[in-house]
């Protein structure tokens, strides 16, 4: 189960990549045919966008070690959201 932080972190990327011109976004989304399970994702027109949310360092290493990660994976673009220090 998520924690508090990381939904309000969730809740920040989603504002952000809609004041980016994303119009479709939405968290948590299951992906059928794909193991990855994005935090944040957004579509537009000509692309799409994933934000990972990590809220401590045992998370960020977790997630670097993800196939997704190393091959490719959702999204065009792919950014992590993490709280200030964190990486």
């Amino acid at each position: 189960m998520a924690s508090e932080q990381h939904n309000r972190l969730c809740a920040v990327g989603m504002r952000w990549l809609k004041k980016s011109g994303f119009p479709v976004v939405t968290t948590e989304l299951t992906c059928f045919g794909s193991r990855e399970r994005p935090d944040v994702m957004a579509f537009r027109s000509n692309c799409s966008a994933v934000i990972e949310v990590n809220v401590s360092k045992a998370d960020f290493r977790a997630d670097s070690k993800k196939p997704e990660r190393l091959s490719g994976g959702l999204g065009v673009y792919r950014l992590y959201l993490c709280p200030d220090g964190l990486i």
